[in-house]
Formats: C-alpha cells, sequence, structure tokens
C-alpha cells in the first residue's frame, strides 16, 4: 500500500511539472495499452503498478516496456 500511496503523490506532481498530454498522444497511448497482455481488467499495469488511466495523460510518462 506504501508504494501505491508514494507512486499517487509522485503522479500528482509529475501532473504538475510536465503538464498534460495532448488527447492525440492519449489516445494512441489507451490504444497500445489496451493490446498489452500486461494490463489488468481494472486498468492497471501488472509492469510497473500504474493506473494507466492516469498515467497514459501524463506528458512525459513512458511506458516499461517501451510500448509509448
Amino acid at each position: 500500500l506504501m508504494i501505491n500511496l508514494f507512486d499517487l503523490y509522485k503522479s500528482a506532481k509529475d501532473f504538475k511539472k510536465y503538464g498534460y498530454a495532448s488527447k492525440r498522444q492519449v489516445l494512441q497511448r489507451i490504444k497500445e495499452c489496451d493490446k498489452c497482455e500486461h494490463l489488468t481488467k481494472r486498468y492497471r499495469c501488472k509492469e510497473c503498478g500504474c493506473f494507466m488511466k492516469a498515467k497514459v495523460r501524463i506528458k512525459m510518462a513512458t511506458c516499461p516496456l517501451e510500448k509509448w
């Protein structure tokens, strides 16, 4: 649980620091995530543990598997 809280805090700081990805970029990232076998039904990445509906919106975020 502590790791998840830290990740949430870090994501909030990243939003503030880097801003939001464009709508096109978000849609492209979601499309890649939807095809990934590491995505859970709750839209969480099994590799990094992130909630992808939030992570894909961070401008400077990257996929741990380098898919985007």
